[in-house]
Formats: structure tokens, C-alpha cells, sequence
């Protein structure tokens, strides 16, 4: 999902998911953050040399 160009729609497609609403709901329950704000928080994780793994709500030290 971080190394692609492809939209979350065309994510959600290629993995089974039918619709980008249950996908984004799938990705949540499975991760406890919503894949936008995740690709946003890795992306901008990225650009600050920070890695490639986001804070999750809760979990920020």
C-alpha cells in the first residue's frame, strides 16, 4: 500500500474488497486507523526520516 501510486479504490479492488467503504472498515478494525490517515501519517513519517510506521491513536509515547 506505501510503495504504490494506486488509489485506495483500486487497493480495495486488488486485494477482494469490492467497495473502498468496506475496505476502509476492514483496514480499521484490523489496524485501528483508517487506511487514508494511515498512508498520511506514513508519508509524512517518510518526509521527516521518521520510518515507515505511523503512530496508531493511543499509542504515541
Amino acid at each position: 500500500m506505501l510503495s504504490s501510486d494506486m488509489s485506495l479504490t483500486e487497493i480495495a479492488r486488488k486485494v477482494g474488497v469490492p467497495n473502498l467503504s468496506q475496505f476502509s472498515r476492514l483496514f480499521h478494525q484490523q489496524t485501528g486507523i483508517a487506511p487514508k490517515l494511515y498512508m498520511q501519517n506514513t508519508l509524512r513519517g517518510k518526509e521527516n526520516g521518521l520510518g515507515a510506521e505511523p503512530h496508531q491513536a493511543g499509542n504515541v509515547p
